[in-house]
């Protein structure tokens, strides 16, 4: 009696890959079928291209047949890791002297923002978990520029520069005649 061993199967490449990005995998032996076990995350084709579709992880399998009706296969990780992003939330950026600024912007993709340029003085910023806010009064009137970055993404998926204004307008004064 013969038994046949099972093929021995390996994967190779890179865990990580971003959204919208892809990594190539390869395995031996070279003939074989590709799945993915969480087509929500990420895809694979029929050449081990895995397409990173959103943030998670995903179980990459290669399955191999022998001649003889053996099959073994080998599995890997990836993880898709989200695409940077830097969206405004609340913009309450144009007002009048003495009243309150409030600026908010929810970040992803990355661990925090940069920001750059000089705030009017009386306004300074916050950032808390994933989101930063812009608050403060600001007694002068004029137009203010400010620019916030994506800063830490580790994964290496991109970085959001994100130009911003704050405009302080003079109170309108009554006159009577």
């Amino acid at each position: 009696v013969y038994i046949n061993p099972l093929p021995k199967v390996e994967i190779y490449g890179d865990r990580y890959v971003c959204e919208a990005g892809i990594l190539d995998l390869v395995a031996s032996p070279k003939d074989g079928t590709w799945k993915s076990l969480n087509e929500t995350v990420a895809t694979v084709d029929q050449y081990g291209i895995v397409s990173g579709v959103s943030a998670g992880m995903a179980e990459i399998r290669f399955i191999v047949q022998t001649h003889e009706g053996c099959k073994d296969s080998a599995s890997v990780n990836v993880t898709v890791n989200p695409s940077a992003t830097l969206q405004p939330i609340i913009d309450n950026s144009q007002v009048c002297q003495g009243e309150e600024i409030l600026v908010q912007y929810s970040f992803r993709g990355a661990t925090g923002i940069e920001v750059g340029e000089i705030l009017p003085e009386g306004v300074t910023y916050n950032i808390n978990s994933n989101a930063l806010t812009i608050n403060g009064t600001h007694r002068e009137s004029g137009d203010f520029l400010y620019t916030l970055t994506t800063t830490g993404q580790g994964a290496g998926c991109g970085q959001v520069t994100v130009v911003g204004s704050i405009t302080v307008s003079p109170v309108p004064t009554a006159a009577f005649t």
